[in-house]
């Protein structure tokens, strides 16, 4: 009885010391989507193509806290949308909010602006203690998390937000919306920009003039009217270009309750008793939630109705039915331009028409917020085309913003603020219109192109963007013609050595029209000069004149250019002085010619070999290494197998040449910052080639070689370039190429040239070549040559960076297009052909020539086979040279090739069958021809 007492009480012994069980336990308990924005409670959205925040309260229920770091993993439609990490723990009983910046983009969640207004719905899944690579399809069994859990089922939560939502019994936007606030620079139609252009025109004495009438009317019912009169002031014998009436509007504020999506206006005009349509309605809204009030713009053409000063009455009326749609009708206006204002001046207009609601509302501006920045607040707009500056005696800009009325918005020209406080209640154009009119001068900001403006709203309540006038106006012409020399160019900027060169000048009158030929002269220092004839130069019109300087010079040579417009002096001119201009420049070569135009070397013959034995390359599996995709890399690793690079047991190797070609080098990498192991040895540099475009930002590219005869095997080699440049990188790799050469007796007696060298080669109008100066030559030297007594020729040329449809092989006057092939991996172009009967006894030369192709050229092999040009080896009545196929067995027919085929294989697929038979008798009956 006492060892039973006793063991009982060893086992409540132990039941009180062994730890327990517990452990905490996660969750998440709420998702929450834009926390502080306006309504975020009640309407769930988030903002395609804008910032949002998702935050998710993790709870640890206990009983036991966590100790150490977890993370937190955020989906969207089961695609991650980010990863947060908790630290330091979490108490037990206790919970934390964690939150991400997310945001949605238009090819996730394409939300069209425009209207309706469009939405998606939206699923977002938050999971507790999921490692972000297992996110977001965390297992239940707590597999992918840090913390050991009582419960592993409960970490994950999500949150479904609807497209439509139901809030105090309406239906409302919601899910992932388009922000109408923002500007449309930011949404998801790439095709709209805020304003469109409505109109540029560039006339002599043209000017225009605009008028706003019309007060705000709350509730402007279905079939109810209102007039307004506008007062147009004209010169006498104006003639109008164009009038159109701008009419704004918002939809009625309560709408959403009867149709989610708001209404457009329905208005119609009476204007002068003619009644007509609007030509476009331009509109934007919110496009969510509460007050969803779509606000806008009917544009009514009135060009044929305007003709002179005077009153002019519109009547505009609210279409709608009875029942239908109030609209909230604001002021409109009148806008006509005209020819026929008295400056004398010639005058540029743009004119940019839409609209686009703005309202900067976040954390730090607006009553509200709606995560909207200024700066997404923001509408650039711009005025396409060239301004010359010389002449510009004035500038305005004229913006037109509705319900601006607040202070603190600002006006944007090209970046710059140029006036705050723009489009307050002091620039309302007609008492109760609504309409703002800011007009600036801009003379002083004006650039000659490019020029942008923008509407900005700091959070001062919201307005509508809606046109932008942009008028420059030119000092009247002049008397008498002003030639001058604008501009003189050359062929890519550059006068180049080796060669003739195009040189153009670009002729203005900024003067009265020149009805009158004049000559324009050409005179370079270094004794070149001549002169070209112009007819005619009309008013603020130039013409370009070029002449080809037939002047060969050296790289390095200073040139200065004097062209001289009307220089006989033939014309009469407000100013003679700004007839001539002077250019000078420094002779530069073409590195995208061959090296015969450049000053350079030909690829020249390195060495010969007189042996028995043969020629053998490779490029392994060497590949092309982009220093874009691979910034940093250090090392470039190519391998050779017997198999793809077989040399004879019986040979022995008499020279093993490895060639390692570059593209592209930025920083001084070769050939001092790398190294060469072969077959684990160190080698030593025995060659390095390079060539460039040799002007403005040149870049090499080039050939390294290395001789590793005494360490070649047989067996397999591999090679192994390092890059110690300073953060590796900084030159790309084509590939390369293993040559080896061997003696074996039982080989026939070969001759063997060998040609290295490097040339960049572009021949087009782009690099200002041609194929004929993009031709790289390589002459065949040091070989004893006698045709007669060749049994073959063989010709292997290397083009690095040629495709399979760039580059045109020459070999003594014999062409083949589209010659150089890579095999996609490396991007060394090989061409192995048989030349026996272009051969010459001497003179013979190959040619590298580029047709609108970017290549290079750097190795030529010729091998020459001693014996009989005609021997016929297996007797098939084809000789060598020419047969493909070198063991035709007795009794076969040959084709012109040399390959051989059975009597009566009438379908040469190697077999004799009744398929065969058939083709005879079908033969026979003339039904096909054999």
């Amino acid at each position: 009885m006492k060892s039973r007492i006793s063991l009982v009480c060893i086992v409540v012994l132990m039941v009180m010391v062994v730890p327990g069980s517990a452990a905490p336990d996660l969750s998440v308990t709420d998702v929450i989507v834009n926390p502080g924005d306006t309504r975020s409670d009640d309407l769930l959205r988030v903002y395609v193509n804008g910032g949002n925040v998702i935050s998710a309260v993790v709870q640890n229920s206990g009983p036991d806290a966590v100790t150490g770091d977890f993370s937190v993993c955020f989906a969207a439609d089961n695609v991650v949308i980010g990863c947060a990490n908790v630290t330091g723990g979490l108490a037990a009983d206790e919970n934390t909010t964690i939150s991400i910046n997310w945001t949605p983009s238009c090819e996730d969640y394409p939300v069209m602006p425009g209207f309706p207004p469009q939405s998606l719905p939206l699923t977002i899944t938050v999971a507790a203690d999921c490692n972000c690579d297992s996110c977001p399809n965390c297992p239940d069994d707590g597999s992918s998390g840090t913390i050991n859990e009582t419960n592993e089922t409960d970490n994950t939560l999500s949150l479904v937000i609807p497209a439509t939502q139901k809030i105090s019994g309406y239906d409302v936007i919601g899910g992932v919306v388009n922000n109408g606030y923002m500007s449309k620079n930011f949404d998801c139609d790439a095709t709209e920009e805020p304003l469109q252009l409505v109109g540029y025109l560039d006339e002599v004495n043209f000017d225009m003039v605009a008028n706003v009438s019309g007060t705000k009317i709350s509730a402007f019912a279905p079939q109810t009217t209102d007039t307004r009169v506008h007062h147009i002031d004209l010169p006498d014998g104006a003639v109008v270009l164009g009038a159109g009436i701008y009419v704004d509007w918002y939809d009625d504020w309560g709408n959403y309750k009867t149709y989610p999506t708001g209404c457009l206006a329905n208005l119609s005009m009476n204007f002068e008793g003619v009644d007509i349509m609007p030509e476009v309605v331009h509109y934007d809204s919110k496009a969510f939630g509460y007050y969803q009030s779509p606000k806008g713009s009917s544009v009514f053409n009135v060009s044929s109705l305007v003709s002179e000063s005077g009153d002019y009455t519109s009547i505009i009326e609210n279409i709608e039915p009875i029942g239908g749609n109030n609209t909230t009708l604001l002021g409109q206006v009148l806008g006509v331009y005209y020819i026929g204002a008295d400056h004398g001046g010639r005058v540029q207009f743009w004119m940019l028409g839409g609209t686009d609601y703005l309202m900067a509302a976040d954390d730090t501006h607006g009553s509200s917020d709606y995560s909207v920045s200024p700066e997404s607040a923001t509408a650039t707009v711009a005025f396409p085309g060239e301004i010359c500056l010389t002449d510009v005696v004035d500038a305005k800009l004229i913006t037109f913003v509705t319900q601006g009325m607040s202070s603190g918005s600002d006006l944007l020209l090209n970046g710059e603020v140029i006036k705050t406080n723009a489009w307050n209640a002091s620039t309302e154009a007609y008492p109760g219109s609504k309409i703002n009119v800011e007009a600036v001068s801009v003379l002083s900001k004006l650039l000659p192109s490019n020029n942008t403006m923008g509407f900005r709203d700091n959070g001062s309540g919201g307005m509508q963007a809606g046109c932008a006038i942009l008028t420059v106006v030119h000092a009247p012409a002049p008397d008498t013609p002003d030639l001058s020399v604008e501009s003189v160019a050359l062929n890519c900027d550059q006068l180049f050595g080796n060669r003739s060169n195009e040189i153009s000048a670009t002729i203005v009158n900024n003067g009265a029209d020149c009805d009158e030929s004049f000559n324009v002269s050409f005179v370079l220092s270094d004794g070149f000069s001549t002169v070209e004839s112009v007819d005619a130069l009309a008013f603020r019109d130039n013409t370009t004149v070029s002449i080809i300087d037939p002047t060969i010079r050296n790289a390095g040579a200073e040139v200065t250019i004097t062209v001289t417009a009307d220089c006989c002096g033939g014309i009469t001119e407000g100013n003679e002085s700004n007839n001539e201009t002077t250019l000078d420049t420094t002779v530069v070569n073409n590195g995208y010619n061959g090296k015969t135009y450049t000053g350079g070397e030909n690829i020249t013959t390195w060495k010969t070999f007189d042996l028995n034995g043969d020629l053998v390359y490779s490029a392994g599996d060497s590949y092309y290494l982009s220093s874009y995709s691979n910034k940093h890399w250090t090392e470039y690793i190519s391998n050779w197998t017997a198999s793809n690079l077989s040399v004879p047991a019986a040979a022995t190797v008499v020279e093993a040449r490895l060639y390692v070609s570059y593209t592209y080098e930025k920083a001084d990498v070769m050939p001092d910052n790398v190294s060469m192991d072969f077959n684990g040895i160190t080698q030593t540099l025995d060659a390095h080639y390079c060539d460039a475009k040799l002007y403005a930002a040149s870049k090499p590219y080039g050939m390294i070689t290395y001789n590793v005869t005494n360490d070649f095997s047989a067996d397999g080699n591999i090679a192994k370039l390092t890059n110690a440049h300073t953060g590796g990188g900084n030159v790309s790799m084509r590939g390369m190429m293993l040559v080896v050469t061997y003696e074996d007796a039982s080989e026939p007696r070969r001759q063997i040239a060998v040609n290295e060298g490097f040339d960049l080669l572009y021949g087009g109008s782009k690099q200002c070549t041609t194929p004929d100066e993009a031709t790289a030559w390589a002459p065949i030297t040091g070989l004893t040559i006698d045709p007669s007594a060749t049994a073959g020729a063989r010709l292997i040329t290397c083009a690095p960076g040629a495709d399979p449809t760039e580059g045109e092989l020459i070999f003594n006057g014999q062409i083949w297009a589209d010659e150089w092939n890579d095999n996609g991996a490396h991007q060394i172009g090989i061409s192995d052909r048989d030349v026996t009967q272009y051969l010459q006894q001497t003179g013979n030369v190959v040619g590298f020539r580029s047709s609108e192709d970017y290549m290079e050229a750097s190795n030529v092999i010729l091998i020459i086979e001693e014996g009989d040009t005609l021997a016929d080896s297996d007797s098939d009545g084809v000789p060598d040279c020419w047969d493909t196929e070198d063991n035709t067995p007795p009794g076969y027919l040959t084709d012109s090739e040399g390959r051989g085929y059975r009597i009566g294989d009438v379908n040469r697929d190697g077999e004799l069958t009744s398929v065969d038979a058939l083709m005879i008798l079908q033969a026979i009956a003339e039904y096909i021809e054999l």
